[in-house]
């Protein structure tokens, strides 16, 4: 931090004053002190912040316009100038005010991040303490490390300069999710290490925080009854105590005499002392008290238009956002008001939000197509559903995103009608703009004559039906498609499961089916594709590599090995075998096939070169004539011979180039919307796409020769929130045993 000096302050202008003038004009932290005392103007020093410039603040300071006259100047001898201990720095009111960062190295950022996001966790899992406790703490030891570890992996991926974007880039690696998994490996691998039996932890209870309502009898005016009561017995004792006093000059002391007529003279005040004391000791006020309550919220909290509503409703009197925390904001809430909040934990707060009628389709007469912009509050899906629960008289509305929109004349005021659909106290007002599909009611018509079994095979369309599987089934087939996305992401999982004696894959494989298991028991699905969505929404892709890597911790330590640290970039990089067909080159299969052919043809012409053409008397000699023919015809051919037989090998042996590849992309939390990622397909000019009907987040599509090296290069690619998973169709898969 670099220092300077400024000269020509009025005596009377404090240092605070001082700050808060110039926090205006400077747009950086700073801190200063009073080094010298002047009778007609004072010194300050500036203590800058790394972000302010010297010599741009010196003349920034010189060139505005105070009241009074200002001098910046770099002092000639920084080590003479006495400084403070403490300096005095701009309030956090006025520095939010004026959007005023805070200062801190990148070692102070990922100290404090990593603090906050611990302490998160505790506020959230409320059971967390106890349970480290009976781990002698190795738990929260453990949980530190390894989240430290994590923030570090995403403060090197880019430049933080603040908590409150780390927290944020965290949050989007590692969400909310994934923490009670996390919670729940490192427990099981210290009941492991112990030989404890292993117990699993409920989410629910783990979570959950009991609310204790006070009783009526210790309301506040149930204290006030029972201070007044006890407060007159004591007044009366007290001035008991005083109508007893002895005066005589003979028993006493002349100095106590003195203190019990002064005491005397006080008795009339004695009720009013006692009852103020009784009222400050016990802290029975008629002024309202507050209480501070932390707000987190998952994903992330809803903006100010949507999160005042809900604070309106406990009578809040204040609420600061952290600027250390991307998700929390501290809240002042009314005693009264306490226990109403925390009993709202876990609330979602409905999204609502204002739209625009942009107009109707020219195109589409009967029935009407109106097009409405909505804004980014709404969700499309939920607003959509709610338009096809509502009805006009017999009109039934329809509602749903199209793929593309034509071209519509807007005019120069767009129609802004107000939301209500999400606000049961206002009732909907219905115009023919803001209609996005009328159908009329269907009149009575005539009953059909049934159709003939010949013409009713004609009329029948193919629809395509998944097919139904049994529960078992249903669980089989989602947890091979698990299992096959796993190996395919993590190429270097074979290798790991190699050393460990194919033990890893088995025991990742079985977890793997006991968690799909208990999905299916606890939530209705039909589908393999439901199964595995429902399956990844409460175990995240980003808990595969936390699996794997406890998983083999676990069994090293079975086998008696030394832990080896398994890095995430090590097990997703590819892995390219010297013995893969594709990467021997085509002049090197040319050379081999010439190789060997010819001693394929030696071996051919020496073989037909030595046919016998006499005929043997001991066999039916209509045979023998027959094998003579075939023998003279061949010795006919000989000289034809070698090209027959390159060419044979040449069709056979070298293989041709394949002009297209299959690909697998996988998409993590799951694949983009289909207008963004068909148009990112068409960069690789891929074709025949197909989304797989057992994995919700699988899609396999071919591309040309050309594209493959590139679309494998793309692997990782961030779309629409998410993450792209390249892969080719022929990676390697083990089966695991259930």
């Amino acid at each position: 931090m670099s220092i300077i000096g400024i000269r020509g302050i009025p005596p009377k202008l404090s240092l605070m004053q001082f700050i808060r003038k110039l926090a205006h004009v400077l747009n950086g932290q700073f801190e200063a002190f009073s080094a010298t005392h002047k009778t007609k103007s004072k010194t300050f020093y500036l203590k800058l912040s790394p972000n302010l410039e010297t010599h741009s603040t010196i003349e920034i300071i010189n060139k505005t316009r105070f009241p009074f006259q200002l001098q910046a100047f770099l002092p000639k001898n920084v080590i003479n100038i006495q400084m403070p201990q403490k300096t005095k720095k701009i309030p956090n009111t006025l520095r939010k005010a004026l959007k005023i960062p805070l200062n801190f190295t990148p070692a102070q950022v990922l100290s404090i991040t990593h603090e906050q996001i611990i302490m998160e966790m505790l506020s959230k899992f409320t059971k967390l303490y106890e349970l480290s406790c009976s781990t002698y703490h190795f738990l929260l030891k453990t949980l530190y490390q390894t989240v430290y570890e994590k923030l570090e992996k995403v403060q090197s991926q880019g430049e933080f300069d603040s908590c409150y974007g780390l927290s944020k880039c965290y949050r989007d690696h590692y969400p909310h999710s994934s923490d009670i998994q996390l919670i729940k490996d490192i427990y099981m691998n210290y009941q492991l290490q112990m030989g404890l039996p292993e117990t699993e932890l409920n989410e629910k209870e783990f979570c959950e925080y009991i609310v204790e309502c006070p009783d009526e009898s210790a309301s506040c005016t149930n204290l006030m009854n029972l201070s007044h009561e006890y407060s007159c017995k004591i007044i009366s004792k007290i001035m008991d105590h005083i109508n007893s006093y002895d005066f005589d000059k003979n028993r006493h002391p002349s100095a106590a005499i003195q203190v019990r007529q002064h005491i005397k003279k006080l008795s009339p005040l004695m009720p009013q002392i006692v009852k103020s004391i009784m009222k400050n000791q016990f802290n029975i006020s008629d002024n309202e008290t507050f209480e501070l309550v932390r707000v987190y919220g998952e994903p992330f909290l809803p903006n100010k238009k949507i999160m005042n509503p809900f604070l309106r409703k406990f009578s809040y009197k204040s609420a600061e956002r952290s600027e250390r925390i991307y998700n929390l904001i501290t809240v002042k809430i009314p005693t009264s008001n306490y226990f109403k909040i925390l009993k709202s934990d876990g609330t979602n707060i409905i999204i609502e939000g204002h739209f625009q009628v942009l107009n109707f389709d020219p195109k589409v007469k009967k029935p009407k197509t109106c097009y409405i912009r909505l804004s980014e509050d709404l969700d499309p899906q939920k607003v959509s559903n709610m338009i096809r629960k509502l009805r006009i008289g017999p009109y039934k509305l329809y509602a749903y995103q199209p793929p593309d929109i034509p071209n519509l004349k807007i005019g120069k005021g767009l129609n802004k009608v107000k939301n209500t659909i999400n606000n049961p106290n206002l009732k909907p007002r219905f115009t023919s703009k803001a209609l996005p599909v009328v159908k009329k009611p269907l009149k009575p018509t005539k009953p059909l004559k049934p159709l003939k079994p010949a013409e009713a095979k004609k009329n029948a369309k193919v629809r395509k039906i998944q097919p139904i599987y049994s529960k078992e089934m249903l669980i089989k087939y989602t947890h091979e498609q698990i299992m096959l996305e796993m190996q395919s992401k993590f190429p270097g999982l074979h290798d790991l499961n190699n050393k460990v004696d194919d033990k890893l894959l088995t025991a990742v494989g079985q977890t793997v089916h006991k968690r799909l298991k208990e999905v299916a028991h606890n939530e209705n699905s039909e589908t393999c594709r439901k199964l595995s969505r429902m399956y990844r929404n409460i175990f995240p892709h980003s808990g595969d590599f936390q699996l794997i890597s406890t998983t083999l911790y676990r069994i090293q330590d079975e086998m008696g090995m030394k832990r080896v640290q398994v890095v995430e970039k090590d097990l997703t990089a590819a892995i390219i075998r010297p013995y893969d067909f594709d990467k021997i080159s085509p002049e090197q299969l040319q050379e081999c096939s010439s190789k060997y052919s010819e001693d394929i043809l030696k071996a051919v012409l020496d073989h037909v070169s030595n046919l016998s053409t006499t005929i043997d008397p001991l066999k039916d000699p209509i045979e023998e004539a027959a094998r003579i023919k075939v023998k003279e015809q061949l010795k006919n051919m000989s000289p034809y011979l070698p090209g027959i037989v390159k060419g044979v090998i040449s069709k056979h042996l070298i293989p041709q180039k394949a002009c297209y590849y299959v690909v697998k992309i996988y998409g993590e939390p799951g694949l983009p919307a289909r207008p963004l990622l068909w148009a990112w397909m068409q960069r690789f000019k891929m074709f025949n796409a197909i989304r797989s009907e057992r994995m919700y987040n699988l899609l396999l599509a071919r591309t040309p020769a050309a594209e493959m090296a590139a679309l494998l290069a793309a692997d990782g690619t961030i779309m629409g929130g998410s993450k792209l998973i390249i892969r080719p169709a022929d990676t390697p898969y083990i089966r695991i045993p259930i």
